[in-house]
């Protein structure tokens, strides 16, 4: 693979990345009964502050339980995953950190949130999503 094709391969892990956090915030924030779209059909994971789930149906019963949220990004990394031709055992992939505030009521945290994107049905989707405060 040549060095522009490697660039450009990270460029488009960018845009990717960059179109699930505005779309999964959006939806965790003001459009939560939109936010199932976003996980992947088959054996999804959470783990949000120690709440282990694991379903695409229990996520969302879950996340549509939580308080009100107002999340302020801060940061974003994305990286590729290898894929099945450089590896012969996984599937095309995305790991995203994120980083930021949240406020929940009168309540502000500082938290971490990693997602594992698959691609499924042309698009990546949530695979396994990981939500921690720091603070």
């Amino acid at each position: 693979m040549s060095v522009r094709e490697r660039v450009d391969r990270d460029e488009d892990v960018c845009t990717e990345a960059s179109k699930i956090t505005c779309l999964y915030y959006e939806a965790m924030d003001r459009k939560r009964d939109k936010i199932g779209h976003l996980y992947v059909a088959v054996d999804p994971t959470l783990l949000w502050n120690g709440n282990n789930l694991q379903g695409y149906d229990d996520i969302c019963k879950f996340i549509q339980q939580l308080p009100q949220t107002d999340h302020n990004i801060q940061s974003v990394d994305a990286q590729r995953l290898p894929t099945i031709e450089e590896t012969k055992d996984l599937p095309e992939g995305i790991i995203m950190n994120v980083a930021g505030t949240v406020t929940m009521g009168l309540t502000s945290h500082g938290f971490v949130h990693n997602f594992v994107l698959m691609r499924e049905d042309g698009k990546f989707k949530i695979k396994s999503d990981r939500f921690r405060y720091i603070d």
